[in-house]
């Protein structure tokens, strides 16, 4: 997918939030599995309204109560996805799209936290993947040149989706 179809794919999907979370999860110190965690830390620097930034790591079933408390509508999951496409590409999904993708270092698994933001909390969750090339373990975050491009890609686009919501 690239920045417009994202853009357009998040415009449309986020058009009725009120509240917007974007938890980025990932390990800093598994190569490109990192990817959603430094998203959220770049975007954290963004002054918008009506959205929290949340850099959850590898726990973001731990920033449950932060998401709750700020009485997020709708959540964005931005994380590291094996999906079988090119390093680097991007993926909108629904939790029920989960079933063709790994999120496989996160325990419980993105699947059951979606699940339980939807049905506890009541928010509409999407996942952002961001595919793969490498996922070894590492003494320092380093991300392959196509996953950091698409880190970049994906914080541009929701930038722009949040200044087309008036967000920003």
């Amino acid at each position: 997918m690239d920045y417009k179809e994202l853009v357009e794919a998040l415009t449309e999907a986020l058009s009725q939030a009120r509240r917007i979370a974007v938890l980025g999860v990932g390990s800093s110190l598994r190569g490109d599995d990192a990817a959603g965690s430094l998203l959220a830390r770049r975007l954290s620097k963004v002054k918008a309204s009506d959205v929290l930034i949340l850099d959850c790591a590898t726990t973001p079933e731990s920033f449950t109560d932060k998401v709750r408390e700020f009485g997020a509508d709708y959540v964005v999951i931005v994380d590291a996805v094996e999906a079988g496409l090119k390093p680097g590409e991007v993926v909108v999904l629904t939790p029920d799209g989960l079933a063709g993708a790994t999120f496989n270092t996160h325990h419980p698994s993105l699947k059951l936290l979606a699940a339980y933001l939807e049905h506890v909390l009541g928010a509409k969750v999407l996942m952002v993947g961001v595919q793969v090339e490498k996922v070894e373990l590492t003494v320092e975050e380093e991300l392959s040149n196509e996953v950091e491009e698409a880190v970049e890609v994906v914080e541009e686009a929701l930038k722009e989706v949040l200044r087309r919501l008036g967000k920003l």
